[in-house]
């Protein structure tokens, strides 16, 4: 009997989702929106709605991307006047990442896109088997993860 191999799964599962992201009338109608580009805006959109600060350094943590790649992603949503940076009042040297005006209407249609994506993956499944799965998704993750972790 093969072996079975979860990271071929979670492969289809990540380009299924990107699929279903690059299909959708919100990014057919906004071609500049790429996946990435589209889930870190609803990031910052979401941590800015709950009062929480965003850094280049977290973009770079939590989408596990380098400095350079970061700082080329946020430079460019930045030209698009998608985002801005603004220095942080406790820490001249810390710059937060902000929407524009235009950009949180755009943002928000993304938040409710990735949520519509959410609920097509778990339709079937029940609260347990959601939180049971996302347990063990988090057991791999912390598995594949660095003692020394670079991205921290």
């Amino acid at each position: 009997m093969p072996k079975e191999r979860i990271n071929r799964k979670l492969k289809t599962i990540s380009c299924l989702v990107k699929e279903e992201f690059n299909d959708s009338e919100l990014v057919k109608s906004n071609p500049d929106i790429t996946t990435v580009r589209g889930f870190v805006l609803g990031y910052i959109n979401r941590h800015n709605q709950e009062q929480v600060n965003v850094y280049q350094k977290d973009i770079e943590r939590d989408f596990r991307i380098s400095k350079a790649t970061a700082s080329e992603l946020l430079d460019s949503l930045e030209e698009q006047q998608l985002i801005k940076r603004v220095v942080d009042e406790q820490d001249k040297r810390k710059k937060r990442l902000e929407l524009t005006e235009p950009s949180i209407s755009l943002t928000n249609r993304i938040n409710n896109l990735i949520d519509e994506i959410n609920e097509k993956m778990i339709q079937g499944f029940s609260k347990e088997e959601v939180l049971e799965f996302n347990q063990y998704l988090d057991r791999i993750i912390k598995n594949l993860e660095k003692e020394d972790d670079s991205h921290d």
